[in-house]
């Protein structure tokens, strides 16, 4: 009987053991990329890469300023003029996509979007809301991203109007409108909060609103998004709403707020860990979360810590979104930025911190 029971406990310990490895690996860091910015504005918040013909399309958004450079060689081709826009038309430029090498959709802070060519020349603007029904309106919600385009389709965030995050109205509807740009006709909503978003006995999540999301790996039908506050990440198909079990390893459930506690915002920021961005890799058929780990406000000198520099972790998912693994950066020296990726046919790349001045650095990442 004893022999049996500890022939158990070896084989359970030795499934656990298994189990915990694939779930947690080491990364690997290959490739170095440098692009060449001496010419350049630098100071990037915002990347897209364009497979063919290879080219990184690089945002400064507050200078206004969009940069392209060729991938393989890292070598600065220019800037492209942004388009001259009428006064009257009231635009604040804050997002871009390439569409293709030779047109460009740019969108501000009110949901304004306009469509260039590679010569900056306009050729269509419009506003998301016109085409959204009563009771909804673009959303500038994130820091990072508020839009996806792919094949003609763009997703882009919504919000109900006439009420805040801090009213349970607010997450009872849809979080996303889908515009077909080919056709312009009226956006599909699609999406909805968790259920663990509802406010009860008047608590709430800090920065609910914020989310994660880009389009699945096998179609522009699928929508995947990744919630600040909650582990599990829903795939929209359609009208249809899937939820998977997504849990980081690195961080616990988050601390609720009262509706009328008044706090400051960075600081919370720093103490909370929560979910990031969610984005696919389409060349090696995976699916990415990042997860920003907690910290103190201040380190060991007494230095306030930054909110977007910082420890965090990647997961990988396959197309069934089972964790492939999980491994964390800047656990002991900051080297890397959650805020700076790359997804290439080449795989994926990080952005490093400390890079020379006249350079922008990122390395491929393998886990």
């Amino acid at each position: 009987m004893n022999r049996f029971l500890i022939l158990f406990l070896v084989t359970f310990l030795f499934i656990v053991s298994c189990t915990q490895q694939e779930a947690t690996s080491e990364a690997e860091f290959l490739d170095i990329k440098t692009l060449d910015v001496s010419n350049a504005i630098g100071g990037y918040n915002k990347y897209h890469y364009i497979e063919d013909p290879d080219l990184l399309y690089a945002y400064n958004q507050l200078s206004s300023v969009l940069d392209v450079f060729e991938w393989k060689e890292g070598k600065y081709l220019g800037t492209i003029p942004l388009p001259d826009i009428p006064e009257a038309f009231g635009f604040a430029w804050s997002e871009f996509f390439p569409i293709a090498e030779d047109s460009l959709l740019f969108v501000d802070y009110f949901g304004k979007i306009l469509l260039t060519n590679a010569e900056s020349e306009l050729l269509l603007a419009f506003s998301l809301n016109d085409y959204l029904p009563n009771g909804y309106e673009f959303f500038f919600g994130n820091n990072t991203q508020n839009l996806i385009y792919k094949n003609g389709r763009l997703v882009f965030r919504i919000q109900r109007t006439n009420f805040s995050p801090n009213k349970q109205g607010y997450y009872e509807g849809e979080i996303f409108g889908c515009l077909n740009l080919n056709a312009l006709d009226k956006a599909r909503l699609l999406g909805e909060y968790p259920e663990n978003y509802e406010i009860k006995n008047n608590k709430f999540f800090f920065n609910n609103t914020k989310l994660g999301f880009d389009f699945g790996l096998d179609s522009e039908e699928e929508v995947l998004i990744s919630f600040r506050n909650d582990h599990a990440i829903q795939l929209v198909i359609a009208t249809r709403r899937k939820w998977y079990e997504g849990k980081s390893q690195f961080l616990k459930n988050p601390t609720q707020l009262d509706i009328n506690q008044e706090i400051s915002s960075i600081e919370w920021m720093v103490k909370e860990g929560f979910y990031h961005d969610i984005f696919t890799d389409p060349y090696r058929k995976v699916i990415y979360r990042i997860c920003v780990f907690p910290q103190d406000l201040n380190d060991l000198d007494g230095k306030r810590r930054s909110a977007a520099t910082r420890p965090f972790s990647i997961q990988k998912f396959n197309k069934d979104f089972k964790l492939l693994a999980e491994t964390s950066f800047n656990t002991s020296v900051l080297e890397y930025s959650f805020l700076s990726r790359v997804v290439t046919r080449d795989g994926l790349y990080l952005g490093v911190l400390d890079s020379p001045e006249d350079e922008l650095v990122f390395r491929k990442v393998i886990f």
